[in-house]
C-alpha cells in the first residue's frame, strides 16, 4: 500500500482470499473494521511503527496468518482481531497496548506463546466468550 494512502477503509481488503503478503507504509494509523477478514491466504503482514490501532475483526479468520509483529505504538486490539487465525504460533503484547478486546485471538488453534511485558499499561483483556444456544 503506497505512502500516499491515508486511510484504509473497513472491509477495503474483506475476502481477498489470494492476497499473501501485505506491507502497509506509515501513512495508517489504524487497521479498521474488517479490513483484511477471511483473507485465507495472508501469511505474513508487516505494521508501521504508526499503528494505534487494531480494530474488531480486522484479520478474522487469516487462517494462514503465521506471523505478526505488533508495533511499539499500538494501543488496542480490537474484538474479535485475530479470531480464527489458526496458523498464529506466537504473539508478542507491546508495553504500550491497553486493550485487548474480547476474543481478540479466539479460535488461534496454534498459538502457543504469548508475551505480555512486565512493565505494561494493560488494563484490559477481554473475555473469551462461548455462546450457546438455547433449546426450546
Amino acid at each position: 500500500i503506497p505512502s500516499s494512502v491515508t486511510e484504509i477503509s473497513n472491509g477495503s481488503f474483506e475476502d481477498c482470499s489470494s492476497l499473501s503478503e501485505i506491507i502497509i507504509h506509515s501513512s495508517i494509523t489504524e487497521i479498521k473494521f474488517d479490513t483484511f477478514k477471511h483473507c485465507s491466504q495472508l501469511k505474513m503482514i508487516s505494521l508501521p511503527s504508526t499503528i494505534l490501532k487494531i480494530e474488531n475483526n480486522a484479520f478474522f479468520e487469516c487462517s494462514s496468518l503465521e506471523e505478526i509483529q505488533f508495533p511499539s505504538s499500538l494501543i488496542e486490539i480490537g474484538e474479535n482481531a485475530f479470531f480464527g487465525c489458526s496458523s498464529l504460533i506466537e504473539i508478542s503484547i507491546p508495553k504500550t497496548v491497553t486493550v485487548i478486546g474480547d476474543n481478540a485471538f479466539k479460535n488461534c488453534s496454534s498459538l502457543k506463546k504469548v508475551t505480555i511485558p512486565s512493565s505494561y499499561k494493560l488494563k484490559k483483556i477481554g473475555i473469551y466468550k462461548r455462546v450457546e444456544q438455547n433449546r426450546i
